[in-house]
Parts: structure tokens; C-alpha cells; sequence
């Protein structure tokens, strides 16, 4: 599931995902020229309908000239994620044009701590499954649970095409099911803000 919502967040589907997708019943359209249009509207043009996939945006605060700003890039929150994904011996794919902290980035280290877990499972190594699942946790309850909310409320709101509504929905639930299967924190989006 991780593997699928990061692609989606990185690029508009291709010809083949879209086909899928409306045989599924979850694209209400097969016109790949709308799909990636919405695409390029809510997450690559910022202008209009835009929304932002940075977690630094929607979470970090920096003083500037002696004054607190909002939604600036390449904040505290994505410096702690860059370490993470170091910790964890993840790298990012050098086709990978996004900053460390976009959605579709975070989702995909996610998939990679998840493809570990399977393989240590695998193998019967309890202790690095407890490891990983306890870095999941951590993740999930650290960065995506505080502002994924707040980002799928915002394509909810902006996008035109219902796949990207139930996107939003779907990376939402994600997020939530897991903090709950690895009986992580949960916490509360409340302090966080958007910033348009």
C-alpha cells in the first residue's frame, strides 16, 4: 500500500494505472490528459489549486529578521526526516526530484522499513522486526500523523476528480491504521496549521 500511495504522490498514473484503476471502479474517468492535468494542478503547479506535499509547510516555524515564519521549505521537520531515513539505511532514488519531506517521499521510506520488516520476518530475526516496527511507529507518529490529516483534508477540498479525493481519504486511513495496528501514539494535528 505504501509502495502504491507514493507513486501516486510522485507522479501523475501512467496509461496503464489509470486503465486499471477505472476497470476497479475507482477512477471516474479514462482520460489520462484530465488525471494528469488534476495531478499538475494539486501538487506540482503552485498556483490555484495547488496544495502543497511538504511537511515542513504545513509544521515548521522558523525566525527570520527577527520574526517567526510559516510554510517555508526545508525546515526542522525535514532535517529530522533526512536522519531517518539515514538511520534506517535508506537512500533516496537519485530520479527522485522531490525534497526529502514530500508526501510520496515519506510514504516510500515507510514501504522500505515495511519491505524490511517482511524480510526479517522471514528470516525469524524477532529483534530487528521489533526494531523496524518500532522506527514505523516512530515515523508514523513523528511526521506523517501530525500534518497527513491536514494534506488530505486540503486535496478533499481542492481536487475536482474523485480519485484523488479518495487518495487523500485512503493515505489518511493508511497513516491512522497503522499508528493502530503498531500501537503507536496517534497523537493530535491540532497544533499544527496550514499555511496556504
Amino acid at each position: 500500500m505504501y509502495h502504491f500511495l507514493a507513486a501516486v504522490y510522485l507522479a501523475p498514473p501512467t496509461p496503464a494505472l489509470v486503465e486499471e484503476l477505472r476497470k476497479l471502479g475507482l477512477i471516474d474517468t479514462d482520460d489520462l490528459e484530465n488525471v494528469k492535468r488534476e495531478f499538475n494542478d494539486l501538487f506540482v503547479v503552485p498556483l490555484g489549486r495547488y496544495t502543497t506535499p511538504y511537511e515542513a509547510v504545513y509544521r515548521d516555524e522558523r525566525e527570520i529578521a527577527g520574526e517567526r515564519v510559516r510554510g517555508l521549505l526545508m525546515g526542522p521537520s525535514t532535517v529530522d526526516v533526512i536522519g531517518r531515513y539515514k538511520a534506517a539505511g535508506a537512500e533516496m532514488d537519485q530520479m527522485v526530484k522531490e525534497l526529502p519531506d514530500h508526501v510520496g517521499v515519506e510514504l516510500a521510506f515507510m514501504g522500505f522499513l515495511c519491505e524490511r520488516e517482511s524480510d526479517a520476518l522471514k528470516n525469524g530475526d524477532e529483534s530487528l522486526v521489533r526494531e523496524l516496527r518500532t522506527r514505523q511507529a516512530e515515523f508514523l507518529n513523528d511526521h506523517l500523523q501530525p500534518w497527513v490529516p491536514l494534506l488530505a483534508q486540503r486535496i478533499r477540498e481542492k481536487a475536482r476528480i474523485e480519485f484523488y479525493k479518495g487518495l487523500a481519504s485512503l493515505t489518511e486511513d493508511t497513516v491512522r491504521e497503522s499508528l493502530e495496528f503498531l500501537g503507536g501514539d496517534l497523537g493530535s494535528c491540532e497544533q499544527s496549521s496550514i499555511v496556504s
